[in-house]
């Protein structure tokens, strides 16, 4: 992540890389809840929104499966409960 770009870019940087279609990344921003916040850059995020993002662009690709090392690390604890 570069933090002078958006989220929203990040993402699609990774998707045009990848192959994954544009409207890919607006689904995942919604699934982790950054959808309000997209268009900001990502070096004002808090470390929990970090967090978010780097989720976000592992969903890209509709892994069929996501390990977590330390799933609620750096969330804040309302982000905890929503699970």
């Amino acid at each position: 992540m570069l933090p002078g770009r958006t989220a929203r870019h990040h993402l699609l940087a990774l998707a045009a890389c990848n192959g994954i279609p544009r409207g890919r990344v607006a689904e995942v921003l919604a699934e982790v809840g950054l959808e309000s916040v997209a268009r900001r850059r990502a070096g004002t995020y808090s470390l929990g929104m970090r967090q978010r993002l780097g989720i976000a662009a592992a969903l890209l690709g509709h892994p069929p499966v996501l390990v977590f090392d330390e799933p609620l690390n750096g969330l804040d604890p309302a982000s905890a409960a929503d699970g």
